[in-house]
């Protein structure tokens, strides 16, 4: 069996356990058992969150899928364009799907749109609706530049590892790095 398609059935089946409320390290022993692959259940482990983390941090997720809605209907009916739409539709899909490991691009995302305020305040836009449109831009754009960042790590943070010490068959003291997922 390709390792790819084990990771898919492992993502699966994780994320049939972890909706359970399952902790994530109880389905990591599970699904190491289950799948006989510990290196690809632990990569597929850590990036899903618990359902745990998910009721304590949901609702910021929202917040963030809402800013970035916000924010890509405001751009699209300023300058209606098929980069803004692509990009902001993809970022709007992994935030909705909470695939943590994109949220670095919405942070870029976010942090070009600061630049491009950085940009427009340089340009000397010193209209009174000018600097309206400027600080109604910066509200939208610095919490989606801090909040994905942050979420990453409350949803899904990083495991620890832990020395584990075994004999192999032929007797030999052995060790490797277990993972182990804090909630």
């Amino acid at each position: 069996m390709s390792v790819e398609l084990d990771k898919k059935q492992i993502r699966k089946r994780a994320k049939e356990i972890l909706k359970t409320g399952i902790p994530k390290q109880e389905a990591y022993e599970q699904l190491a058992e289950e799948f006989q692959n510990r290196a690809a259940t632990a990569n597929v482990i850590r990036r899903l969150p618990s359902a745990l983390a998910l009721k304590k941090y949901g609702i910021w997720n929202h917040v963030l899928l809402g800013l970035l809605i916000l924010t890509a209907s405001i751009l699209l009916l300023v300058n209606p364009s098929f980069g803004t739409a692509l990009w902001y539709g993809l970022l709007i899909i992994a935030v909705a799907r909470k695939a943590t490991r994109f949220y670095y691009w919405v942070t870029i995302m976010s942090a070009l749109g600061v630049i491009g305020i950085i940009a427009a305040v340089l340009m000397n836009e010193a209209t009174t609706e000018g600097w309206i449109r400027i600080g109604f831009f910066l509200a939208l754009v610095i919490p989606s530049c801090i909040l994905p960042i942050w979420l990453m790590n409350k949803l899904t943070p990083a495991p620890e590892e832990e020395r584990e010490y075994y004999e192999n068959e032929n007797g030999e003291q052995r060790s490797w790095m277990k993972p182990v997922f804090k909630e």
